[in-house]
């Protein structure tokens, strides 16, 4: 093919293709707003099912706070408070200053500094 056809070929085409009416326009922008919605929807549905995780707040009368996966049931004289993850001490708490976070891998709690496993 020469660069003489190839030239020519394209302004064929050009010549060819035409402009999108105001009804195909309009159908075509109504089908990309519904498509960003659509992905939109997709993407918080899959962020609510990833957010699903159980968790918990344990804290215990010293104010030691710490996460757990599961529910356990700690006995009254280990002397905690098992929260909801989105439980957080307030301002107007008696005493901001006497919750701490303290971290620990595996079962157990927090007594006089020292992490008791069960």
């Amino acid at each position: 093919m020469t660069s003489e056809h190839a030239r020519r070929s394209c302004v064929s085409f050009a010549e060819v293709a035409e402009t999108p009416s105001e009804p195909e326009k309009m159908i075509m922008k109504k089908l990309m707003l519904q498509g960003a919605a659509a992905a939109i929807i997709g993407v918080a549905a899959l962020a609510g099912t990833a957010t699903t995780a159980s968790a918990y707040v344990v804290c215990n009368r010293a104010g030691d706070c710490w996460h757990t996966s599961e529910r356990y049931n700690y006995r009254p004289h280990f002397g905690v408070v098992v929260h909801d993850d989105n439980w957080r001490w307030r301002d107007r708490d008696h005493d901001r200053r006497h919750y701490r976070w303290r971290e620990h891998d595996g079962r157990g709690y927090w007594r006089n500094g020292i992490w008791l496993s069960f």
